[in-house]
């Protein structure tokens, strides 16, 4: 069978470890520990990834051609906690079934500088807290794009799509706040 990449044990979480004809598929990846965490190589499959799901400051790196994560379910940048983020850098790549920017409250954020984001499902930005998606170079496809304003009356926080280079693709997009929707520099 094959060996799992090694990762700082402290910020990956393997839960249920299942064989599959003789290899072996961690169910999910959890950076959770206030840390920085980078994955520079190899394929690193899982059914779901969380970036903060109760602590804040955490952060995923995916750095360098020919590296892949790829959760085939949920992906979370933000389930609980505040400044949690992904990045997306020196033609990495991340894919998933979904992605949600901010599940939970707070500013949480996903940036690509170079490299692919691909999500087949809805690729949701903001649904309970300030996500922020931020594409500044490469290519970031999702089925559905939807960007969402959370909070009431008097209290709203707003969600950021910013594309100030790369390439956006999504076979709909939806926009739930009742505001303009802008491309370009956040505070053009």
């Amino acid at each position: 069978g094959q060996l799992l990449p090694r990762f700082r044990a402290a910020v990956l979480l393997l839960v249920g470890l299942r064989g599959s004809r003789g290899r072996l598929q961690a169910d999910e990846l959890l950076v959770d520990d206030g840390s920085a965490t980078n994955i520079a190589s190899g394929n690193n499959l899982y059914v779901n990834a969380t970036i903060g799901l109760t602590t804040s400051n955490n952060q995923l790196n995916v750095l360098n051609a020919g590296t892949l994560v790829s959760a085939s379910g949920q992906f979370s940048v933000g389930a609980g906690g505040s400044s949690n983020s992904m990045f997306i850098s020196n033609d990495g790549s991340v894919s998933a079934g979904t992605l949600t920017i901010s599940a939970g409250p707070g500013t949480n954020s996903v940036v690509v500088s170079s490299g692919s984001l691909q999500v087949a499902g809805t690729l949701n930005v903001g649904p309970a807290g300030k996500g922020t998606l931020q594409v500044q170079g490469g290519l970031v496809t999702a089925g559905n794009l939807v960007a969402t304003n959370w909070g009431n009356g008097s209290f709203l926080i707003k969600s950021v799509i910013l594309l100030s280079g790369g390439a956006l693709s999504a076979g709909g997009a939806t926009f739930i706040n009742g505001l303009a929707f802008f491309f370009g520099d956040e505070n053009g």
